[in-house]
């Protein structure tokens, strides 16, 4: 099962700084799978997805026409472990970025503004299209905040692996 709703162009768009974070626990890592996405698996009208391709869970960017935009964590996933993701993008300093457990951000340029002009539904535990990854596990708490968060505030969501209300 997945969660789906409506695209909002209020969303991503432009140059617009967000973060995205929440929690995840997969039941298996032996597929590639989709925890969140505004992505479509036959389309090269795209935006973002945060995947785990069989490796560190990767956060991806792309916008028609521009080359895909990558960052990676670097933690490798276990199954059965929880997880806390943070992910976003810091259009001051042309940055993308991913976090795991309220660790130190990974980064990765931008390559400046990305405008994102998508119709597809955003998921959350999957993709459209004929190669949906369904994510086998559960996802908890996503949230979506219109700032980039500091080191200290996704730290501090984390709150060593118990979680915090916001």
């Amino acid at each position: 099962e997945f969660l789906s709703r409506a695209n909002d162009a209020d969303q991503i768009g432009g140059d617009t700084d967000y973060t995205i974070a929440g929690w995840f626990k997969p039941d298996s890592t032996a597929d590639t799978f989709m925890i969140l996405s505004m992505w479509n698996s036959g389309s090269t009208n795209n935006s973002y997805r945060l995947i785990n391709d069989f490796g560190p869970l990767s956060w991806k960017i792309e916008q028609t026409g521009a080359a895909e935009r990558t960052v990676n964590s670097s933690t490798s996933l276990v199954a059965g472990t929880t997880y806390f993701f943070a992910v976003g993008q810091n259009t001051n300093t042309d940055l993308i970025f991913i976090s795991v457990n309220g660790g130190a951000k990974q980064t990765a340029s931008s390559g400046g503004t990305i405008t994102v002009t998508t119709t597809e539904q955003f998921r959350v535990g999957a993709q459209s299209g004929a190669s949906p990854f369904y994510f086998d596990g559960w996802v908890d708490s996503v949230s979506w905040f219109r700032e980039v968060l500091a080191d200290a505030d996704i730290a501090d969501l984390y709150n060593a692996g118990n979680g915090l209300d916001y």
